[in-house]
């Protein structure tokens, strides 16, 4: 049934299917390949972790900052995926999280915040340049005034 009806052919995750949508839309919007983007992740639960492995299925060598309130969880999870990547990825404590994303092309976020971390008051004067913000948390993380 997989083979003749495609059913298998899609992304199985929420971050597939956002590795998938970053990988489709970098070259468009960022005006870059996806294997030279810098990638900034931030939290350091169960979404990055299945982030991390989407990413490294795509390319071992991108390059990563995972930023977190907890620098040792963020470095366990990256440890915990090294064997598929991360030769290029670094942990960040959450106080650089606004010059991280400054020097970042794509952004994934996935915590357990309640209200949203990220708003375009914030990005306007550290941003020069298209960013890319993929959102895979629940509650969202990006203000909906990031749209544009």
């Amino acid at each position: 049934v997989r083979t003749r009806t495609k059913i298998g052919k899609g992304s199985v995750s929420i971050s597939s299917a956002a590795v998938e949508l970053m990988m489709a839309k970098s070259l468009s919007d960022l005006k870059k390949y996806a294997s030279k983007v810098n990638i900034c992740i931030v939290g350091a639960g169960k979404m990055s972790r299945l982030l991390l492995i989407a990413l490294y299925s795509k390319d071992p060598q991108f390059s990563i900052t995972l930023v977190n309130r907890n620098t040792d969880r963020a470095q366990d999870l990256l440890d915990e995926v090294r064997a598929r990547g991360g030769e290029n990825a670094k942990v960040a404590p959450l106080e650089e999280m606004w010059d991280i994303i400054g020097r970042s092309d794509v952004v994934f976020t996935a915590t357990a915040s309640k209200e949203p971390i990220i708003a375009a008051k914030d990005l306007q004067p550290i941003v020069q340049r298209n960013l890319m913000l993929v959102d895979i948390s629940v509650p969202l993380n990006v203000a909906k005034d990031c749209a544009d």
